[in-house]
């Protein structure tokens, strides 16, 4: 966390090139990487929506909050 809090200039401004197609989980009310960061990733990366998943009622660890959900989505994107 620290080495990302250093170096937020240089992370936020570093483009990643992904070779394979990339899926967005994320918690609508996560404190410690908002849901501004995953709106931004989106964006910059022209992320389709078909693969942007948002848990509503869900934090940081969706996976450990609403297990049940997070693993129906894991099986959506395995099935593509």
């Amino acid at each position: 966390l620290e080495f990302l809090l250093e170096n937020e200039t240089k992370m936020n401004s570093h483009r990643f090139s992904w070779n394979m197609p990339v899926y967005i989980l994320w918690g609508r009310h996560d404190q410690l990487i908002p849901i501004a960061t995953a709106e931004g990733i989106i964006r910059d990366y022209h992320i389709p929506e078909s693969r942007v998943f948002i848990f509503e009622n869900a934090a940081h660890a969706v996976n450990v909050e609403h297990p049940a959900d997070f693993v129906k989505v894991v099986r959506i994107i395995m099935e593509h």
